[in-house]
């Protein structure tokens, strides 16, 4: 996916966005697998985020997402965790 982010609170800054995602069916209810966001610079800086996640279905309408991963930017390598909680219409 190639696209752009902007982030609330600064109406100024839109970032070009390459997210590489790589998925696989364990399970029925169960996915794994590895997301990658390359924020590309603004003013200098960018921005990488590796993400091991996991998928649960937890009925046809309803599914839990979590992962935990890294974050690079600046220089500076840092922790970051992720949830949702989706519902199907």
């Amino acid at each position: 996916m190639v696209g752009v982010r902007t982030r609330l609170g600064s109406p100024n800054e839109a970032r070009p966005i390459l997210n590489v995602s790589v998925f696989a069916d364990v399970s029925h209810a169960l996915t794994i697998g590895l997301e990658s966001d390359y924020e590309g610079p603004v003013a200098g800086d960018s921005e990488l985020l590796l993400m091991p996640q996991v998928h649960f279905a937890l009925d046809d309408r309803y599914e839990l997402q979590a992962g935990v991963g890294a974050v690079r930017a600046s220089g500076d390598t840092f922790p970051k965790a992720s949830a949702r909680f989706i519902v199907e219409f």
